[in-house]
């Protein structure tokens, strides 16, 4: 049976956890290196042109070969944090797998660096990890939205959060969004 091996992504502590690697049973060839994988990328691909891509495995993501070959990125940059580095915002648009979001992903940033992506969650969550107060904190900081709409986060809800934590200082950090059709 084969088992692709899936690579440490600096950003994105599971994306097969994220819903955006996921493992098929029967091995498929991947249209950037063209081996036969049986985990495949299926998350969001920004091209400027009109590809047809079906399989892109994530060691093609990981080395980059498959944003080289396609000219596409798997994270939009434009509604992301700002930050300064050429180098982090490449490996987050060229290099990481993205997550599944309701309307577009948001990737968040902390000590002039992105965030890892932890998962899913709700409020409920955030208290039991013992981390709202932390959350609340950076809310009144850094928030886009009210806190009384963090706190209104349910995982799969029609108001979902995202759990990200700074790689330099180990801040949580929560991003939510909200259904549109709900």
């Amino acid at each position: 049976m084969l088992h692709t091996e899936i690579p440490d992504f600096k950003y994105i502590k599971d994306p097969e956890a994220a819903g955006t690697v996921e493992v098929s049973e029967k091995p498929v060839k991947c249209d950037c290196c063209e081996n036969y994988v049986d985990a495949i990328y299926s998350g969001p691909i920004y091209c400027d042109n009109d590809l047809e891509i079906d399989v892109i495995c994530p060691i093609c993501i990981s080395d980059g070969s498959a944003a080289k070959k396609f000219k596409c990125t798997f994270v939009d940059v434009e509604v992301c944090d700002e930050i300064k580095s050429k180098k982090a915002i490449k490996e987050l648009t060229c290099r990481t797998p993205s997550f599944m979001s309701w309307t577009q992903e948001k990737w968040l940033a902390h000590c002039g660096d992105y965030c890892e992506f932890i998962g899913y969650v709700g409020w409920d969550d955030v208290w039991r990890m013992g981390i709202a107060e932390e959350i609340e904190e950076d809310y009144k900081e850094n928030g886009t939205y009210s806190i009384r709409s963090a706190r209104n986060a349910e995982n799969g809800g029609k108001t979902q959060g995202y759990l990200f934590k700074c790689l330099k200082c180990g801040q949580h950090r929560l991003w939510i969004d909200k259904d549109p059709m709900k």
